[in-house]
């Protein structure tokens, strides 16, 4: 099914395994595959890009003749480039808060990267986007952004439902 997709967007929930499947299909399919993270942190988690820099860098994957990627990420600002121009875009979502918390903290625990107290800031900010409160709230959601490009998603809310998408590209 994905082997005739050569510009795969992956978007969703920070802890939801966007990295993880990029990974995976980026060995499978012999694509190149790209983390918005890169492009927001100048030093990883610690020191951010100016956000101006960080979309011309990215707009360097989406736009200069690259016949095929895979980005994966939540940043909005740096998603947004690739929403026209991918032929696929996954959505992973988290059916809750509490669901995606545990995952976040499991995580949190195997990263020495990070701290507690990231995991607690991380915890703030999803709370504040999805409620769309503070600095939030007139901001689009991933969600709201995908929206029109309905025809080309594929939306996956479980971890089985993943997992499913993973066998299909063994067909």
């Amino acid at each position: 099914m994905l082997k005739k997709y050569k510009k795969i967007l992956i978007v969703g929930d920070a802890g939801r395994g966007k990295s993880t499947l990029a990974i995976e299909l980026s060995k499978k399919l012999r694509i190149k595959s790209y983390a918005t993270d890169d492009f927001f942190w100048k030093k990883k988690f610690s020191v951010r890009e100016d956000r101006k820099q960080s979309m011309v860098n990215i707009s360097k994957v989406y736009d200069q003749d690259k016949d095929s990627w895979i980005v994966e990420g939540s940043t909005r600002s740096l998603v947004e480039g690739g929403l026209a121009k991918a032929e696929i875009i996954v959505c992973l979502k988290y059916p809750n808060l509490i669901t995606q918390f545990w995952n976040l903290y499991q995580r949190n625990r195997t990263r020495d990267n990070e701290s507690i107290i990231d995991l607690f800031k991380l915890y703030k900010h999803l709370i504040l986007k999805k409620f769309k409160i503070g600095d939030q709230k007139n901001k689009l959601g991933i969600e709201e952004m995908i929206k029109k490009y309905n025809e080309k998603v594929v939306c996956l809310k479980s971890f089985a439902e993943v997992d499913d998408f993973r066998q299909s590209l063994e067909n």
